[in-house]
């Protein structure tokens, strides 16, 4: 005679040993390799940042040269007549080579919001500081300021 299904004892299922394993390491497998997704968008990201940074203090250094050469740059949109005389004045006057940086602003109460300064420097002496705000969407500099050195101001606009 044929017993009945639920008289039958149950089947064991067999145990593999790697089963308890499989999923803990899985598991972990895809946490390791977010964790490394993760870092490489961050390092991507950085080094995307830097490489723009430089690639804006690259132009901004050539658009400061071309300013120092001729007082003004294609990529400035008014040009400044003061300024082109007073570099012409400079220009004159500083007879060794001329060392130019190109710095953050440094913001004060009451200034008009520049993005960078233009220092130029001879024997480490300060020549010239211009303010300007660069528009990185249009590629154009707006001049705000400058300030001439101490020891490099004309002798007759001062008071």
């Amino acid at each position: 005679m044929i017993p009945n299904l639920h008289e039958l004892p149950p089947l064991t299922e067999e145990e593999h040993p790697f089963r308890k394993l499989l999923r803990p390491l899985l598991g972990g497998l895809f946490m390791l390799s977010l964790l490394g997704g993760l870092l490489w968008l961050y390092t991507t990201a950085i080094r995307q940042g830097a490489n723009q940074e430089v690639n804006v203090m690259g132009g901004l250094r050539s658009v400061a040269q071309d300013i120092w050469t001729t007082g003004t740059a294609p990529e400035v949109r008014v040009p400044d007549p003061d300024l082109i005389t007073e570099m012409a004045r400079l220009r004159g006057k500083v007879t060794t080579g001329t060392e130019i940086l190109v710095l953050p602003a440094e913001n004060r109460l009451g200034q008009p919001r520049a993005t960078h300064e233009l220092a130029y420097l001879s024997k480490g002496r300060m020549i010239i500081t211009i303010r300007i705000f660069l528009d990185e969407t249009g590629g154009k500099l707006d001049l705000l300021s400058y300030q001439t050195g101490l020891e490099f101001a004309d002798a007759t606009l001062m008071p």
